[in-house]
């Protein structure tokens, strides 16, 4: 018996008799028909075999050992001391550190790091602490565009501009393009007369279908593209045939051969069903889940890394509040230039959201102050446009929520309207919702519901209606698709979920619209001051 490696096929090939075809079929090794011969193109596979490898092939083999054990280690280290390039007033947690080396240690990576775990903030760094990346290209969720440029004007070191790309007046000449999935199709023929020293697929779930038209789009940009980053927190292990394309994207071996990764992690099997008109049609059922120690294992030793917060919990706040912006479009941009119009008449500020720290408070008390001697009437008019502003708000925030509970168990929404809630109730009904608004009789009921059934994932609550009293530590990610005047109110809501009997640190995110009075509100409820100003509101 004998285990060579052929290098103009980089392939392995098992030489041995008949009757000694186990030993290596065993192990995972294929048959050849037509070649007529035990193969594996997989090092790990190889790797099993080594006593029985010649001189030259056991060499190539303890590199192989070498250079994953390494990856291995790497994949789920959570310590690291060596300085990475940063903006001087940040540092990366020591986590992020370690994404950061694995991931300019690799030239394709999956970084399946739990929500919250700062992957977008890893990516950046890989950019920051590689010279020779000087085009990238981000696709990502429309909901998430304007935070990727948030972040990258935060934490990016390098003198690179940005550019985020719409339907239309864009700048493709940028060295930094953020996109979402949505407008691929529209401007492929222009974004493929550009190289990229980095593609970064966030939520990189989106293309599990192979044969959906944003994988197709991605594909070909792939071929324009050196390194490959996807993100996505999904616990992808739970259905493998999901990774199947994601893999393929990053031309992992696991995958040479589709049907053999399907039946050996997905348990695929052929069974009949029965169609229209009383037919049997075969299909390959690949619902299914197997050896998956055994493929984690394969997939941290090639591409991936993934953290749990429990991994690093030590490194995490309690709280991890992060402002998702809207870019906001039609009907939904028109009522912000009325809300921002009006606000100016009030404060005489042009541009409220754009208000540095130290002016926050004082104009806010000024709003209030008006409030009290009475200017009701542009108060009444004020109210009703953010009451459409939310109700508006809901079609852009499905996405976003929907993306999340791919990645959480459960999680809390608030709102301040009841139009508003009733509206995510109605396009939220696949996560079994209950819907608490204020005066609700049944309100016990529906929270006992989120508490103890498994299959009511979302607790959609007034703020007011819902912001104190209540347990709901079954959840550890709070989001606001609108938010209060009162940033007591704010904290109460979050603090549901923040309490005694919490063994996660809270994800909470704000989701406004950008340039908007929302955005000037998370920074009062974020200045240091909150008591100071829940005073004030006492009106």
């Amino acid at each position: 018996m004998m285990l060579v490696y052929d290098e103009s096929e980089n392939v392995y090939i098992f030489k041995c008799s008949y009757e000694e075809k186990d030993i290596c079929k065993e192990k995972g090794f294929r048959w050849d028909s037509n070649k007529r011969r035990w193969f594996t193109k997989l090092d790990d596979v190889a790797i099993k075999l080594k006593e029985y490898a010649d001189e030259k092939t056991r060499i190539i083999l303890e590199e192989k050992i070498k250079k994953l054990e390494e990856i291995k280690n790497l994949s789920s280290k959570i310590d690291l001391s060596e300085k990475f390039i940063k903006p001087e007033s940040k540092d990366y947690r020591d986590y992020q550190k370690v994404g950061i080396k694995f991931m300019l240690t690799l030239e394709n990576i999956l970084n399946a790091d739990d929500m919250g775990l700062g992957k977008t903030i890893q990516t950046i760094g890989v950019i920051n602490n590689n010279e020779n990346i000087k085009k990238v290209l981000i696709v990502c969720p429309k909901i998430v565009k304007s935070n990727w440029y948030n972040e990258l004007k935060n934490w990016l070191v390098r003198d690179m501009s940005i550019s985020i790309i719409n339907g239309k007046g864009n700048n493709f000449d940028s060295d930094i393009l953020i996109i979402n999935y949505d407008l691929l199709q529209k401007h492929i023929e222009k974004l493929m007369e550009y190289k990229y020293d980095l593609l970064v697929l966030d939520e990189a779930h989106y293309i599990k279908n192979e044969k959906s038209i944003r994988s197709k789009m991605v594909f070909e940009l792939k071929k324009n593209s050196k390194k490959k980053i996807l993100l996505s927190g999904t616990p992808i292990l739970n259905r493998p045939a999901e990774i199947y394309n994601l893999l393929r994207f990053l031309d992992n071996p696991l995958v040479k051969d589709k049907f053999y990764f399907l039946k050996r992690y997905a348990n695929a099997y052929y069974r009949d069903v029965y169609v229209r008109g009383g037919n049997i049609r075969r299909i390959l059922d690949v619902s299914g889940a197997s050896n998956l120690e055994e493929l984690g294992e394969k997939l941290r030793t090639s591409c991936m890394i993934r953290r749990k917060k429990e991994d690093v919990l030590k490194e995490l706040p309690d709280k991890i509040k992060q402002l998702i912006e809207i870019t906001a479009e039609g009907e939904l941009k028109n009522l912000i230039e009325r809300e921002n119009k009006l606000l100016e008449e009030l404060t005489n500020v042009k541009n409220l959201y754009e208000l540095d720290d130290e002016m926050v408070d004082e104009v806010f008390n000024e709003i209030l102050s008006k409030m009290r001697v009475g200017e009701k009437v542009s108060f009444t008019e004020m109210s009703s446009i953010r009451k459409e502003i939310g109700i508006q708000k809901v079609d852009y925030s499905i996405e976003f929520i929907e993306d999340v509970m791919e990645n959480v168990d459960k999680a809390v929404v608030y709102f301040h309207h009841r139009e508003v809630g009733e509206k995510l109730y109605e396009n939220l009904k696949n996560y079994n919702p209950v819907l608490v608004l204020g005066g609700d009789n049944k309100s016990d009921e529906k929270i006992n519901k989120f508490k103890s059934d498994s299959s009511c994932r979302l607790f959609l609550g007034s703020i007011k209606a819902c912001g104190v009293g209540l347990n709901l530590t079954e959840a550890n990610t709070v989001i606001f698709v609108e938010t209060s005047w009162t940033p007591a109110d704010v904290e109460q809501a979050i603090d549901r979920v923040y309490r005694m009997g919490q063994k996660n640190s809270v994800n909470v995110y704000f989701l406004v619209v950008n340039n908007s009075f929302d955005v000037y509100l998370y920074k009062v409820c974020n200045r240091k001051q909150v008591k100071v100003i829940n005073k004030v509101m006492e009106i």
